[in-house]
């Protein structure tokens, strides 16, 4: 059997310590506060987290008067959501050139608005609850849509608005 020096007594000394210190000085799980931070000032909001929600893959809206999906005439009324850094639907379909409403609802902890840039159309920047509606009369087409928070375009909180 080996004898213990004075530099293994020492090197076991230090781990030792090292040990029981990080275990005393661990974090107490229980006292973990889940709450959200209300972000009141959006210039200075963190950007995307890389555990946020993924955009999802869903459908089309709401609608009166018109079809939703897959018909020749688009929606006069239909409505979105904005949650996390996303639009649900990503999608949507509206009637061309007659006065559309699109009924955008936060149903997400930060603030969101919905803009399409092509159409000089933005609703007003939104609080988790609050709900906007914005009256759209377009020509024909495909218009990209996407909420103007900073980094919120560039962590992909677009979407797809077709005119038919």
């Amino acid at each position: 059997m080996k004898r213990l020096n004075r530099r293994r007594f020492v090197a076991l000394t230090t781990v030792g310590t090292t040990g029981g210190l990080l275990t005393a000085c661990g974090n107490n799980p229980d006292a973990v506060d889940l709450t959200p931070t209300r972000i009141t000032d959006v210039a200075n909001a963190p950007t995307l987290a890389t555990n946020a929600t993924p955009p999802s893959t869903g459908g089309q809206q709401a609608s009166t008067g018109g079809e939703t999906s897959g018909g020749e005439t688009g929606a006069t009324e239909a409505s979105i959501s904005t949650i996390d850094i996303n639009f649900e639907p990503k999608e949507l379909s509206i009637a061309a050139n007659t006065d559309a409403k699109i009924t955008v609802t936060n149903k997400g902890v930060l603030q969101h608005d919905f803009h399409v840039d092509k159409l000089d159309i933005t609703s007003k920047l939104l609080n988790s609850g609050e709900s906007d509606t914005v009256t759209i009369n377009a020509a024909p087409g495909t218009y990209e849509f996407w909420c103007t928070v900073p980094g919120h375009k560039e962590a992909g909180m677009t979407g797809t608005l077709t005119v038919k």
